[in-house]
């Protein structure tokens, strides 16, 4: 017959056992658990590679179309920062020296006398470009 330390001891033991089940059945759900969240995770980024895919097809197609555009314009687009610039600059001012939102003509082409491909553009107001610049679209209202 057992004492009753040992049948405590075996308890202790058979609890351990238990235990031990428990805990090597839990390791099993969390790596199942792992898993299952790296196959979500995987497809997520597949996901996202698939869109980023797609979406820099479609920037390239809509780049390609800009681009294709820009080439076709009769002036160097990427330009237009720097020729805006120059507009600001010739842009007529109040006595206060704020811009009133227009340019003359005249003020144009002596900004341009220095850049020959504009002087020729703008010799003189029978010029496409002079007539572009000069449309009633383009008038200083009021």
């Amino acid at each position: 017959m057992k004492s009753k330390q040992a049948d405590e001891i075996d308890e202790v033991y058979a609890n351990e056992g238990l235990s031990n089940n428990y805990n090597k059945e839990r390791e099993k759900d969390e790596k199942k658990a792992e898993k299952v969240l790296e196959k979500k995770v995987a497809k997520a980024e597949d996901y996202n590679k698939d869109a980023a895919v797609l979406e820099d097809a479609r920037l390239s197609i809509s780049a390609d179309r800009l681009r294709r555009y820009e080439v076709s314009l009769p002036f160097d687009n990427i330009s237009l920062g720097a020729f805006f610039d120059i507009l600001i600059s010739i842009e007529e001012k109040d006595s206060n020296g704020k811009g009133e939102g227009y340019f003359t003509y005249e003020q144009l082409v002596a900004s341009m006398a220095t850049n020959n491909f504009w002087r020729d553009a703008l010799k003189d107001r029978n010029t496409p470009t002079s007539k572009l610049i000069l449309h009633s679209d383009f008038a200083a209202e009021g």
